[in-house]
């Protein structure tokens, strides 16, 4: 959105339609990237042991990145060259961007890979997530409440999702994944998934 903002800069005059084309363009991609950003910072606090810490360094990019635009746009146009300096700045941030994002795409890529309890349910079809996970919590004779608790490890959830999910405190949650470990004799949530991925090859 923000590419076909300067480029209906570039095409359109400048009258009132056009100024309502362009800023609704350029508002609605910032609107986009600040969704995109609560969202993931949303995510992030249930999976941080200090969620008001990762909120503060959240609003205070976010702040920041406005009060240091600010001071660019002010800059620019207090200059003599407004029209040379705003134009090779967009340019470069546009330039930035695209090197940016195959990079920020493979870095991810890498992440999801390496992390492979992000994966390994959520490929799955729902119905053969459930026949697998029962199917695994009867090879380790699990408890019901065992099984439970082991289907929303397997899909990635934290001690303090999963004790809010099935009503538990976390200490509970933390006892009953300690007994879910010794029975698969298994010391981590990677070593489960792994034992998980065996069992299903």
């Amino acid at each position: 959105m923000i590419g076909f903002s300067f480029i209906a800069f570039i095409l359109l005059d400048r009258s009132v339609l056009s100024y309502l084309i362009i800023n609704t363009l350029m508002l609605g991609a910032c609107g986009i990237y600040d969704l995109f950003w609560w969202s993931i910072l949303g995510e992030m606090l249930d999976y941080h042991d200090n969620p008001a810490k990762i909120l503060g360094i959240g609003l205070s990019a976010n702040v920041l990145g406005i009060f240091i635009g600010g001071m660019l746009g002010n800059s620019i146009a207090s200059s003599d060259t407004i029209y040379y300096n705003s134009s090779m700045l967009a340019l470069s941030v546009v330039l930035i961007t695209l090197i940016m994002l195959p990079l920020l795409h493979k870095h991810l890529s890498m992440l999801l890979k390496n992390h492979v309890f992000l994966m390994t349910l959520y490929e799955m079809a729902p119905s053969k997530q459930k026949d697998t996970i029962e199917s695994f919590s009867m090879i380790g004779n699990l408890t019901e409440r065992e099984s439970e608790i082991t289907a929303l490890l397997l899909k990635g959830r934290t001690y303090k999702m999963i004790a809010n999910e099935v009503y538990l405190s976390e200490n509970t949650v933390k006892t009953h994944i300690k007994n879910i470990y010794s029975k698969f004799n298994v010391q981590s949530k990677v070593e489960l998934i792994n034992l998980l991925m065996e069992k299903e090859n």
